[in-house]
């Protein structure tokens, strides 16, 4: 049982440090560089805050996008609203050789046709509920004391773990002192 929540326990520190250093980097390339949008490794991560992609993608749904301009019709695509400085998820409803025509699923028409330069990338994955839980966890009264309980918690693991090493050590170290004492 001690195994599997030591094993636990790190792995929960494991998920959580590199959210962390992917949430610095996000940071950093957004506020510090100025881009419009993050991109870790080709995948960027998207928040959904309009229904016309529903029911197929809801409000609060975030979405992994893979950065590139190789769609195909029916992809669900982001694109760059430069009339709006924003950004849009629809579904690619007609390619053209310079042009692609997109639509939410739950629009009634398509949008004006925009450059293949605006897309940013297509859909991989949809997160349920993710932007939801971003949320949640974006205030600093519930992300500074999650990081500071998974800190303190690995932290207490360690320490504990070092104590019983250094107490075997100790005793062992006795034993070997009264053994010596006991043939000189």
């Amino acid at each position: 049982m001690k195994k599997i929540s030591k094993l636990l326990l790190n792995l929960i520190c494991i998920v959580t440090i590199i959210i962390i250093i992917l949430g610095i980097s996000y940071v950093i390339q957004i506020t510090i560089m100025n881009k419009k949008y993050a991109n870790v490794l080709g995948y960027s991560l998207f928040e959904v805050l309009t229904g016309s992609m529903e029911p197929t993608i809801n409000i609060g749904d975030d979405v992994l996008i893979q950065i590139t301009k190789d769609i195909q019709k029916g992809d669900i695509v982001v694109f760059d609203n430069k009339q709006n400085d924003n950004f849009i998820l629809h579904r690619v409803v007609q390619i053209n050789e310079e042009n692609v025509v997109t639509k939410g699923d739950s629009n009634n028409v398509s949008d004006r046709a925009i450059s293949k330069e605006d897309i940013i990338g297509k859909t991989l994955v949809i997160f349920p509920k993710l932007g939801k839980i971003q949320e949640f966890f974006r205030r600093p009264y519930i992300f500074i004391p999650l990081v500071d309980i998974i800190i303190i918690s690995t932290l207490l693991v360690n320490y504990r773990k070092n104590i019983y090493k250094n107490k075997y050590l100790r005793g062992s170290n006795k034993t070997l002192k009264t053994e010596k004492k006991g043939t000189f």
